[in-house]
């Protein structure tokens, strides 16, 4: 270090000249590459030799505070996105299933008093009603309406399925993704689930597959797919060929 007074070299850390007891200004900090002066942060030229000084410190800090700074918001909005979209989607499958409990409780409810019928005599009362059917039929029905209704809330067992066909297996095991709005590539497939009252496709399948089918499905269903698929090939190691 030289002092800006006398010219003399003193170490770098020193306070005043050990030559003529200048006292060396805290904020010189800028050091000149030749005479090893140090200067204000904002000199441009060193005030003993005049040598061009480089301003590269104060610029590398604020450089790095500024990427700091963008780093950090960035994570922020990062996380924030992550976090609204994992959001979205519970609440996006709460309501689906809300709805499709309020279809099943909807079908599952029959008056067994048709409307108006409080007003008439009680003889007509007694009549029978041709077009209404018995609240037991109507649950049959509903029950049939499915290969294997309990797909979704218990293990099958062999027991289970030993009657199906090889076709019906498959349709069993994409019975499983229809419940929850797949839409399928075969038209064969398609046309059977459209025929289906419960039946709602809003998922391409490869959507699907790639996005909701691990979010979706429930341990039963995850299961019950891959065994309703083993006892395909079992039957048929082929498996049944769907028409495209």
């Amino acid at each position: 270090m030289i002092c800006p007074k006398c010219g003399e070299r003193i170490p770098d850390d020193s306070v005043f000249c050990q030559e003529c007891g200048y006292k060396l200004e805290s904020d010189r900090k800028k050091r000149c590459e030749i005479c090893g002066t140090y200067n204000d942060w904002d000199a441009m030229f060193c005030e003993r030799c005049g040598q061009p000084l480089e301003d590269e410190e104060p610029e590398t800090a604020e450089k790095g505070n500024r990427i700091q700074g963008k780093t950090i918001v960035l994570c922020g909005i990062f996380i924030a996105v992550i976090i609204g979209g994992i959001a979205g989607l519970m609440l996006w499958d709460h309501m689906q299933q809300g709805k499709k409990e309020e279809n099943v409780k909807a079908e599952e409810t029959v008056d067994s008093t048709p409307k108006g019928q409080e007003d008439k005599p009680e003889e007509e009362q007694t009549k029978p009603q041709e077009q209404s059917k018995p609240v037991a039929e109507e649950k049959i029905e509903e029950k049939t309406d499915y290969i294997i209704p309990e797909s979704a809330s218990k293990l099958l067992a062999v027991a289970d399925i030993q009657n199906l066909s090889v076709k019906e297996l498959n349709y069993a095991r994409n019975e499983i993704y229809a419940r929850r709005g797949r839409r399928f590539k075969s038209q064969e497939l398609q046309n059977y689930f459209d025929a289906k009252s419960w039946y709602h496709g809003i998922y391409d399948p490869e959507e699907f597959d790639e996005m909701y089918s691990d979010s979706m499905l429930n341990e039963y269903e995850k299961k019950n797919a891959d065994f309703l698929r083993e006892q395909e090939l079992e039957k048929d190691p082929e498996g049944y060929q769907l028409d495209e």
